[in-house]
């Protein structure tokens, strides 16, 4: 055999000794990669039914809920939103009494029809709007009729929508189901507060969600329902539930290890400060396309301020541990920022106007912040309705004064 014929021999055996080694890891790899990707779709699968499931249970669950039960007297058990004002009830002492209305509105009685002739501003929020503290003669409502009518006549009616304990999703959803029909030719929500302090808590997600079956069960609302899932469970149901899970075990994992649990620190959820900017939007967009155009504010607090603060305001501070350390006051400061600047972007897409009211106290020398440091005075309500005057005309001027019709669908 020549020496060219053996070479050409020996490197044949080589290749084939070389494609005998390597064809059954290049194989192994092909079935490796088959096989992640089987897990994979099988996972995502699996992820998939699970979400279904969560979704198919939460709408069966909706539809079978019954109202949460209540026992404040003040309130009513509500199916919608979890409770209401007891209507036709009045309760308090001393200097102070609140009354409801038949509709339970805080305020002397109304017609659910506007009468002709007669423009309607309407007020939605918390307890600063329904004037916890504050008698009947002392609230926001009271103090803007007043003035109001000054500058524009008698025929100014200014309903208190107030419900102490309110954030802005129940705000907007007790406004759509409840307010509007009320005919208003504006509507001036003023919060803050509330989405603050409980927003910035770490089960306040799955208060939202027990808030949404309510949403979900009524079935008017689906474009709420839209905008809650797509704020604050973006990433759908399951994570929700992991997350809730995981903070479930937490306790029993602290006492496993007979450690103490320390307490959940309050946290700046961009979730929750979505969702305040989205269903705001959406009552404005909903609100104009029914005549009423939306005012949205933001409510002075002390935290957030720049008042100098009266004796009696500095011994409430005080007595009421306002800036214990890691303290909802102390999340305000970060959080108030964030609400204005996407609520502002909110009203400016969906045709609404906004407020900033954080600094409406900061020249006043009187007593505004009640004894609890977080409401306000009678003097508090009377700065902050001065303030909202302007706007408010500025809406009524622009509106003829019309016979009542029958309100379109929220």
């Amino acid at each position: 055999m020549s020496v060219l014929a053996e070479r050409s021999t020996r490197r044949e055996l080589r290749t084939r000794v070389t494609r005998a080694i390597h064809r059954p890891a290049g194989s192994a790899i092909v079935l490796i990669g088959l096989w992640l990707v089987f897990v994979a779709v099988l996972l995502a699968a699996l992820l998939g039914a699970a979400e279904a499931s969560l979704r198919v249970r939460r709408a069966w669950v909706a539809a079978h809920a019954d109202a949460p039960p209540n026992t404040d007297d003040r309130f009513v058990a509500d199916r919608l939103l979890r409770y209401a004002n007891r209507p036709s009830y009045t309760y308090g002492g001393g200097d102070v009494h609140y009354t409801n209305n038949a509709l339970g509105l805080r305020g002397p009685e109304i017609s659910a029809t506007k009468p002709a002739g007669v423009r309607r501003v309407v007020l939605v929020g918390g307890s600063t709007v329904y004037g916890a503290t504050d008698d009947d003669a002392d609230t926001i409502s009271v103090y803007l009729q007043m003035l109001l009518r000054h500058d524009l006549g008698p025929n100014v009616e200014v309903i208190n929508g107030g419900v102490p304990g309110y954030d802005s999703l129940r705000e907007v959803v007790f406004a759509r189901a409840r307010l509007l029909p009320l005919q208003p030719d504006v509507v001036i929500d003023i919060d803050g507060l509330n989405d603050v302090f409980y927003g910035s808590l770490e089960e306040w997600p799955s208060q939202v969600a027990a808030d949404e079956i309510g949403v979900i069960g009524d079935g008017r609302f689906p474009d709420l329902v839209s905008l809650i899932d797509a704020t604050v469970f973006p990433h759908g149901l399951l994570e929700h539930q992991l997350t809730m899970l995981g903070r479930d075990l937490r306790p029993h994992l602290y006492a496993l290890l007979r450690q103490r649990m320390p307490a959940p620190p309050r946290v700046l959820n961009e979730r929750i400060i979505a969702l305040h900017a989205a269903v705001l939007g959406n009552l404005a967009r909903v609100g104009a396309g029914q005549g009423a155009p939306l005012i949205a504010a933001l409510q002075p607090l002390v935290a957030t301020g720049h008042k100098t603060l009266s004796p009696e305001e500095q011994l409430a501070v005080k007595r009421g541990g306002y800036w214990d350390a890691g303290s909802w006051a102390e999340m305000a400061l970060s959080w108030y920022p964030r609400l204005a600047e996407t609520t502002r972007a909110s009203m400016q897409q969906q045709g609404g106007s906004f407020v900033d009211l954080t600094g409406v106290f900061d020249g006043e020398p009187g007593t505004t912040y009640a004894d609890d440091a977080v409401h306000y005075t009678a003097l508090g309500n009377r700065r902050l309705a001065e303030a909202l005057v302007p706007l408010i005309e500025a809406r009524l001027q622009h509106l003829p004064l019309v016979g009542s019709q029958p309100p379109s669908a929220p």
